[in-house]
């Protein structure tokens, strides 16, 4: 019988196993953000370079709620998946994974569209600033596009975390990463022959990063062998009684993680009220202080896979 990670070893070695990827792995991906911070405050222009911090800040603050309300619906899969992995259920791992796939293609989805088409006012909304605006909206148009990649790159790591394959996401992450940092350096700056695209290059190399993290979690997570594989109408094999049950659970997360960004984004619209300078100093202090943040959440998601692990195989006093 195949063992799964929180069944392996004693509590504080499973912990360490299945918490030091996913702190590498959220720890690369806040370094992201301030390598870009950075990169754009590199701008041969200091105002230029100042404001196109601030306006990709902004801009982010809008992935920032949707990273939240994908993360929660993904996490809310993980806690099925988690106990079904710990009860050998293969089937219905597959099944949650499907349907967490099109939840979260629809959460992508709801999120690009009015980004697409409203992405000024989104802007507006937490800074007046014309420059802003404009440098904002151009930013956000192109990188609401990786919405939907990203969507689906969040529910199959937290899927294969909660099988236990925690190093996959990490060095998916990894090379993803790389790539941003690389493809930032030729698009932001011009390099290679490329045209010097500004704040609009750091989105189009999010965009292709994304594109290449999802198109990798998708060959690792159906590739021969992997719990996750199955066939298509095993993974769309979800009735309205599993998805019910699934969403009564799911919800509640969504709704907490939602909450949460909304008051976050609520401080960055009054600093974006104040000034140019006053958004682009928030920006860089918040990328700073969100690698803080990592460790926590690295924790509390190894957590969460080890208690679904065994509430799943039935021994309910050790979960808790």
């Amino acid at each position: 019988m195949e063992k799964n990670a929180a069944r392996s070893g004693g509590f504080g070695r499973t912990l360490v196993t299945l918490a030091v990827p996913i702190v590498i792995q959220n720890f690369i991906v806040s370094s992201l953000n301030m390598a870009d911070t950075l990169m754009l405050g590199s701008l041969a222009d200091p105002v230029m370079a100042e404001s196109a911090v601030a306006a990709a800040g902004v801009a982010n603050q809008y992935f920032f709620l949707f990273n939240l309300v994908a993360n929660g619906a993904a996490a809310g899969a993980s806690v099925f998946i988690s106990q079904y992995w710990g009860c050998g259920d293969r089937q219905s791992i597959r099944r949650t994974t499907g349907l967490g796939l099109v939840t979260n293609l629809l959460i992508g989805l709801l999120f690009t569209l009015p980004a697409l088409l409203f992405s000024g006012g989104i802007i507006r909304l937490f800074s007046p600033s014309h420059v802003i605006v404009g440098l904002g909206a151009s930013y956000l148009r192109l990188v609401c596009l990786s919405y939907v990649f990203t969507g689906v790159s969040f529910l199959l790591s937290n899927a294969l975390r909660s099988i236990g394959r925690t190093a996959l996401p990490m060095a998916v992450s990894i090379m993803a990463v790389g790539t941003n940092i690389i493809l930032n350096w030729v698009l932001i700056f011009g390099k290679l022959g490329a045209p010097a695209m500004g704040i609009r290059g750091a989105a189009l190399a999010t965009l292709l990063a994304r594109i290449l993290e999802c198109g990798l979690l998708l060959l690792l997570s159906f590739r021969k062998g992997c719990p996750l594989r199955g066939p298509w109408k095993e993974l769309m094999g979800f009735d309205s009684a599993f998805v019910l049950k699934t969403v009564r659970q799911t919800v509640p997360i969504v709704l907490n993680e939602g909450c949460w960004a909304l008051g976050a984004i609520l401080y960055v619209a009054a600093y974006g009220h104040i000034s140019d300078q006053a958004i682009a100093a928030f920006q860089i202090c918040s990328t700073i202080q969100n690698l803080f943040m990592v460790v926590c959440f690295g924790l509390a998601s190894a957590a969460l896979v080890m208690t679904g692990n065994e509430m799943g195989a039935g021994r309910r006093e050790r979960a808790l």
